[in-house]
């Protein structure tokens, strides 16, 4: 008898599973419900679940580690374990928090020495550094009688060593303190090939992940003319440079180390899954696969499948087993799901094509294609075809059209519900969150959405809706003619807004575009309201009504004369000089200009630097030489604009600060925004 689908507890089955099978068989259990006994267990099973999970969380308090699984140390005991330990925490965030903890005794034990700062970089500020001294950036004069390391310990040949048969390589030494730049040579990082992913043998060599990709590489031509000057490529002597250090100036120093560390992207950095062409699973066992997106077809020969947070084309499972789970999906999307022979459970799961399986057990879906279940199942909270067998139980199920920006596996927005879409598939989760394979969210995995020409919607219906994690590409406008727009850490070029505002009962208008952690191009909002909490607007604003906190209008903002009963509200913000409109409130506000990050792109065969437009990587980052009263100015204490949850400005000042305690007296760490960490370093040459 199959017990997977007769319980919703995990004690519950457990203690269903620990009874003699002469209590199992007696049970007037069937294969779609459970007996009274299992009933029974399965409501033990419910408080036991609490206890067991209560214990888990006690036992991951004992540990104020970043765990690769399970639970976390709540954050609120953090302050404890620091005060036990000695230890000053700095970093913006709970994660930077608990590895400021769990490593102190480690990093005390290393004190001074680069693994530490390069440790201390990476687990406070998430920042991937190359780490250079500044006293090897400062020019001395070499003195006579003192030995020279081995060039091969240095990783060049030895051929630098014999003077007397190659002396043309004499001044080339790479343990030579040389000022003089050699430009017959050109001095930057190159690649080191590896032999089937083993580390290389030179001693030179490092591994630094340059977007996502891990690469070995070393410096060549120590002595050459620098091809990216000010880059982590650059090891070039100076003078000493004896201005305040900044991320432009005072490098060159013998109390000096910088940290050259790669500029944030934004919301247009590289996509997160891991894309693979086919799969396929032939060993006996659990699998798990998660974060992958499947382009082909996901072959299941063998043990059993859980998906989390994945997006398969085609899916075919050839296990034969009437009685087990053979497929498990949460928060997955699939074109089609083939499970003939076996028994599937879907949690928050959309499937665009059919579905064939012999037993199905879903809840929170969308199934928009046809479903086939030979031997019935149930399927609750979910969207279903109108032929649905009636052998298949059912609870809160809908058949509405579930509104997608794209049906299509293959399509940008495959899967992803429109803001306009029933209300009973937005709303209609057991949880009353939205159906499908987005209803545990998008964090950390946005999706790209293209926006060509004038996309219209009537949100009338689904006022209380909230658009999250979304990035609307190209030039097109999303133009919402009646109801209220929601959006949270959306990116969208252009925006317009003709819905008028609704009042209250003493007459205010209520907001018509509630937006927060977003970047726009451009922003209208002509009839109504506009609530604007941690955003950039790169080009124009116009709005009715505004009421904005925490928010960058990097342009022109264009606003409606306000009246004394609905007044305009700006506080903590950029705004532009010019900005006047009648009854407008403000507080705490800024006109300095926001600098942003310039990136280094491909135009016609010739790489250009400039500022990335919108769709770009490094979008509206915001650069070190930008005013404090922006990098540091919103009411929190963070940056102001779109990137506030992201908190660059925060973890950059929490290592320069963390990095104190771990210096020697005297010593400065310097932060150095270096492009050249984005591009992978050149090809080593054949030969």
């Amino acid at each position: 008898m199959a017990t997977d689908n007769l319980f919703n507890t995990r004690m519950g089955k457990q203690l269903y599973g620990l009874l003699p099978e002469v209590y199992r068989t007696r049970d007037n259990t069937t294969d779609d419900d459970g007996g009274d006994l299992a009933r029974f267990l399965d409501a033990c099973g419910h408080l036991l679940d609490l206890i067991r999970q209560t214990l888990d969380q006690r036992l991951a308090d004992a540990f104020p580690d970043n765990p690769s699984s399970g639970e976390a140390c709540q954050p609120w005991l953090l302050p404890y374990f620091a005060d036990l330990l000695d230890v000053r925490m700095v970093s913006p965030d709970d994660a930077g928090r608990r590895d400021e903890v769990a490593h102190a005794v480690a990093w005390r034990q290393r004190k001074g020495t680069l693994k530490a700062l390069e440790q201390i970089a990476e687990n406070v500020g998430r920042l991937e550094v190359e780490i250079q001294e500044g006293w090897k950036r400062v020019a001395t004069t070499p003195q006579v009688g003192v030995p020279r390391l081995l060039a091969p310990a240095l990783g060049e040949s030895a051929l630098h060593d014999a003077f007397g048969d190659h002396p043309g390589w004499a001044a080339r030494h790479p343990g030579l303190p040389a000022v003089t730049v050699d430009f017959r040579y050109p001095s930057r990082a190159m690649q080191v090939a590896t032999d089937g992913g083993a580390a290389p043998q030179n001693p030179a060599a490092k591994q630094t992940t340059f977007d996502g990709q891990a690469v070995w590489w070393r410096q060549v031509n120590r002595h050459g003319a620098p091809c990216f000057p000010g880059s982590y490529e650059d090891v070039s002597r100076r003078t000493p440079d004896v201005r305040t250090p900044t991320w432009s100036r005072g490098h060159a120093h013998p109390k000096r180390v910088l940290l050259h560390a790669p500029p944030p992207l934004g919301f247009f950095g590289p996509d997160p899954y891991t894309t693979v062409s086919d799969l396929d699973y032939s060993a006996e066992g659990e699998h798990l696969l998660e974060d992958h997106h499947v382009q082909g077809t996901l072959t299941v020969s063998a043990g059993r499948l859980t998906l989390r947070r994945c997006t398969v084309k085609q899916l075919v499972a050839t296990v034969s087993s009437h009685d087990d789970v053979i497929l498990t999906a949460e928060d997955t999307l699939f074109d089609t799901v083939s499970v003939g022979a076996g028994a599937a459970s879907f949690d928050g799961c959309t499937v665009l094509g059919s579905t064939t399986v012999f037993k199905l057990t879903a809840a929170n879906c969308i199934f928009n294609g046809s479903i086939s279940a030979t031997a019935g199942g149930s399927i609750r909270y979910s969207r279903i075809p109108a032929d649905l067998d009636e052998d298949v139980e059912q609870e809160a199920n809908t058949t509405d059209v579930a509104t997608l920006f794209s049906a299509l596996f293959d399509e940008p927005g495959a899967g992803v519900l429109r803001p306009d879409a029933p209300a009973t598939i937005l709303f209609g989760a057991e949880d009353g969150g939205e159906m499908g394979a987005y209803h545990g969210g998008r964090v950390d995995r946005p999706v790209r959405i293209p926006i060509l020409g004038t996309v219209t919607m009537d949100l009338s219906a689904s006022s209380g809706y909230t658009l999250k994690d979304l990035i609307l590409e190209g030039s097109g406008t999303l133009r919402v003619i009646q109801g209220g727009l929601n959006l949270e850490r959306v990116a969208a070029f252009d925006v317009r807004v003709e819905s008028v505002s609704p009042t209250d009962a003493a007459g205010m208008f209520q907001p018509v575009l509630i937006a927060e952690d977003c970047l726009f191009d451009r922003l209208a909002v002509v009839h109504g309201l506009a609530r604007l909490v941690y955003c950039t607007v790169l080009s124009q604003c116009q709005t009715h009504r505004l009421q904005a906190s925490d928010t960058i209008f990097a342009a022109g903002l264009d606003l409606a004369p306000g009246t004394a009963a609905n007044p305009h509200c700006i506080r903590f913000s950029r705004i532009p000089e010019d900005v006047d409109a009648g009854y407008l409130r403000t507080l705490e506000n800024t006109t300095e200009p926001p600098i942003f990050y310039e990136f280094a792109f491909d135009e016609g065969g010739e790489v250009v630097q400039r500022r990335p437009v919108f769709g770009e990587p490094g979008c509206a980052t915001l650069h070190p030489a930008t005013s404090e009263a922006i990098r540091f100015g919103a009411e929190d204490g963070g940056e102001m604009g779109c990137y506030h949850g992201w908190r660059y400005s925060l973890l950059m000042a929490a290592v320069a600060d963390k990095l104190n305690d771990f210096l020697p007296v005297g010593m400065e760490a310097v932060i150095v925004p270096d492009l050249r960490l984005h591009r992978l370093p050149r090809e080593a040459c054949a030969g």
